[in-house]
C-alpha cells in the first residue's frame, strides 16, 4: 500500500501542472514579497489529475510556505495532445485570504 501511495504521489508532484504552478509561484514578485524566499511545498497536494490518450485534466492545490507565511497554490487546466492549457493558477495567502492571480488579469487562458 505504501508503494502505491508513494508512486501516485511522485507521479502528481512530477506532473507538468504541479511543476508549472510551483515555478510560477516561486518567480512571482508579489508572492515572494508576501511569503519570502525560498518558497517550498508544505504538505500533501489535493485534487485530481488525469491523463488518457494524450488528453488530461488537472484541478489541484497544494500548500506552500516561505519564511514570512503560508499559502495555497491552485492549478486548473486541461491537456490536449502534448499541450497543457491553464485556465487558473493562483495563490491564496493563509493569513489574509488574498488571492494572487499568476496568469495575469487580462489573460483568460495561458499555454505552457
Amino acid at each position: 500500500m505504501g508503494t502505491i501511495v508513494f508512486g501516485v504521489g511522485k507521479m502528481m508532484t512530477s506532473s507538468d501542472p504541479y511543476e508549472t504552478g510551483l515555478k510560477m509561484a516561486r518567480e512571482d514578485r508579489y508572492v515572494l514579497k508576501k511569503l519570502g524566499e525560498p518558497i517550498e511545498t508544505d504538505g500533501i497536494m489535493q485534487g485530481s489529475l488525469s491523463y488518457k490518450n494524450n488528453k488530461g485534466d488537472a484541478n489541484i492545490n497544494l500548500p506552500i510556505k516561505g519564511p514570512k507565511g503560508k499559502a495555497r497554490l491552485y492549478i486548473v487546466g486541461t491537456k490536449d495532445d502534448e499541450q497543457w492549457n491553464y485556465s487558473e493558477i493562483y495563490v491564496i495567502i493563509d493569513d489574509t485570504n488574498e488571492q494572487i492571480d499568476l496568469l495575469g488579469f487580462d489573460q483568460q487562458n495561458s499555454v505552457f
